[in-house]
């Protein structure tokens, strides 16, 4: 039998989903401007490797997030 917390990852309410994703598009918004130097270099380049990891990891995490709600009000 698997032990599972309750917590808001795997049981979200929609304001938190709402919450979560304001918050992940305001960071990805402001990443892209740190990697860019606001928007006056090329935005792929090979010295940005671990913002990539960063934004990358961080999308997996709030899609997940967002199918954990899905599942729960189906």
């Amino acid at each position: 039998m698997k032990m599972r917390n309750d917590n808001f990852f795997y049981n979200p309410s929609l304001k938190q989903v709402i919450l979560i994703v304001g918050i992940w598009i305001f960071s990805m918004v402001l990443l892209t401007m740190v990697i860019t130097d606001l928007f006056t270099e090329i935005i792929w380049r090979k010295e940005h490797l671990i913002f990539y990891i960063l934004m990358l990891s961080s999308t997996f995490s709030v899609a997940k997030f967002y199918d954990n709600y899905r599942k729960r009000n189906q």
